[in-house]
C-alpha cells in the first residue's frame, strides 16, 4: 500500500511539476480493501507519513498520521454521526477532527484514515457518506485521505463516489507472524542492539503460536523495549526487582558456575530481552486469536 500510493504521487509530481499543495489537491481519496476494517494500519501510516516528509510532500516537523473510526451517539435531536480516535476520543464530524490536528496539535500536513464501519447506519448510507466527502475536500491541500473498508461494506462506500469525487483502490494485506518477527529484528539492527537473533526470534515465534499482535502493538512494544533497555542497564526484571538466583542441586563449584552462567544470561543484552517478552507487561500486547479485542466507539 505504501510503495503504491508514494511511487504514484513521485510520479505525478515529476510530470506535472507539482507544489506539494498541489499534488494533495490533484491526489485521489484512496479506497482501502482490508480484511477487517476495524484492523490498524498505523505502523504502514507512520512510514508512509516519513515517505512523504522525505520527498517534501509533508512538512518536517508539522506532520502526523491519524486513524480515525466511524462512531454515532444519540442527541436531544436525534443520532449524531462523528468519528473517534483509538484512544476514544470522539468529536462530531470530520471538519472538527481538522481543526483539532491544525489547532490543537500545530499540524499542518495530516494523512488521515478513516475507518468505516458496517455497523454505523448513520454513515453507511449515500448522504452520510457524500457529506463526509464533501468536508474531505475542503481540506484536500492539507491532507492524504484513506477511506478504510472491507468486503462487507466497500461496495456501498465505493458507490458513495459516484463519478463527483476521485478515488482509486488499493490494498492492504496485514502482516504476518514472520513479517512481523522480521520487522522486530529490523528495529533491533537499526538500534545496534547487540543480541542473539535466534534467541529473539525463537521467543517471538512461540508467542505468536496461539496469540496475535497487531503492527501498532508491536510498534508499541518496541518502543517499551528500546527504553526498558535504555533506562535498565543493571539485571532487574521488568518491574525493577532483582532477578533472583536460586541455586540448583549440586556441589559448590557447580552451583557456582551455575549461577555465573545465570547472571551472565540476565546481565547481557538478550537475556534482557527474552527476560522482557516474558513479562506481563510485554504479553498485554498479544491477544488469543479469539478474543476479538475490537475499537468499536459509541452505541
Amino acid at each position: 500500500m505504501k510503495k503504491q500510493i508514494l511511487k504514484e504521487l513521485l510520479k505525478a509530481a515529476e510530470k506535472y511539476r507539482f507544489s506539494s499543495a498541489d499534488l494533495l489537491r490533484a491526489a485521489p481519496i484512496w479506497l482501502v480493501e482490508t480484511q477487517d476494517s476495524m484492523d490498524s494500519l498505523y505502523q504502514e501510516m507512520d512510514s508512509l507519513v516519513r515517505g512523504l516528509v522525505e520527498r517534501n510532500f509533508f512538512r518536517k516537523g508539522a506532520s502526523t498520521a491519524l486513524e480515525l473510526y466511524s462512531a454515532f451517539r444519540q442527541t436531544e435531536s436525534g443520532i449524531e454521526c462523528g468519528f473517534q480516535n483509538p484512544q476514544g476520543t470522539y468529536l462530531p464530524g470530520y471538519d472538527q477532527w481538522m481543526e483539532y490536528i491544525s489547532e490543537k496539535l500545530g499540524v499542518s500536513n495530516a494523512l488521515i484514515a478513516l475507518h468505516i464501519r458496517d455497523t454505523d447506519p448513520t454513515v453507511l448510507n449515500m448522504d452520510g457518506l457524500r457529506r463526509i466527502w464533501r468536508c474531505m475536500s475542503a481540506y484536500k491541500a492539507h491532507c492524504l485521505t484513506l477511506v478504510i473498508v472491507d468486503k462487507d461494506n466497500g461496495d456501498v462506500v465505493e458507490k458513495s463516489f459516484a463519478g463527483t469525487y476521485f478515488c482509486r483502490k488499493v490494498s492492504y494485506v496485514p502482516m504476518t507472524k514472520e513479517e512481523l518477527i522480521q520487522y522486530f529484528l529490523t528495529v533491533m539492527d537499526q538500534y545496534k542492539i547487540d543480541a542473539d537473533r535466534d534467541a529473539v526470534r525463537s521467543s517471538l515465534k512461540d508467542l505468536l503460536k496461539e496469540c496475535s499482535c497487531s503492527q501498532k502493538e508491536l510498534s508499541v512494544l518496541i518502543q517499551k523495549l528500546l527504553w526498558y533497555l535504555a533506562v535498565n542497564e543493571d539485571s532487574n526484571n521488568i518491574d525493577g526487582k532483582a532477578a533472583e538466583n536460586k541455586t540448583a542441586e549440586g556441589s559448590p563449584s557447580e552451583n557456582s558456575q551455575s549461577g555465573k552462567k545465570k547472571m551472565e544470561i540476565e546481565t547481557d543484552e538478550t537475556g534482557r530481552i527474552l527476560s522482557f517478552l516474558r513479562s506481563e507487561e510485554a504479553r498485554r500486547y498479544f491477544r488469543t486469536e479469539e478474543s476479538g479485542e475490537r475499537v468499536m466507539g459509541f452505541r
